[in-house]
């Protein structure tokens, strides 16, 4: 993990932490669902996908500069491909905590349906 983190580079950072912040405002709505939370949980979804996609196109921006500029020896395509791979961790990570934080939704929005009846303890459905 950490050889992604250095591999995909600064852009990194701002997607875990917003797609840390994301994951656990999904667990909080899973353990008790509340609407208000769901605006919250999308548009921390909406801003680590950004932030994933973000830190990938600034990475493919130096991949080309350095691929053509003769900073990096060996061939340009060779340069080319091995920074659009390193650049694709900012898309893993961010698909991971997109994956995370929608299994916990779907598990919060899941126990909003189930009827009262089953003996679990009273949910927040309107606040």
């Amino acid at each position: 993990m950490i050889e992604a983190f250095h591999d995909g580079g600064w852009g990194m950072f701002p997607t875990a932490l917003m797609g840390i912040a994301l994951v656990v405002t999904a667990v909080r709505y899973a353990n008790r669902p509340q609407r208000r939370r769901l605006p919250q949980i999308l548009s921390l979804g909406v801003l680590t996908t950004l932030m994933g996609c973000l830190g990938f196109i600034s990475g493919c921006i130096r991949t080309l500069y350095v691929a053509t500029s003769g900073e990096w020896p060996g061939p340009a395509h060779e340069i080319a491909m091995a920074g659009f791979g390193e650049s694709l961790n900012n898309i893993g990570l961010t698909l991971a905590l997109l994956a995370l934080a929608a299994a916990a939704t779907t598990i919060g929005i899941w126990r909003t349906a189930m009827p009262l009846e089953t003996g679990l303890p009273s949910l927040d459905r309107d606040s």
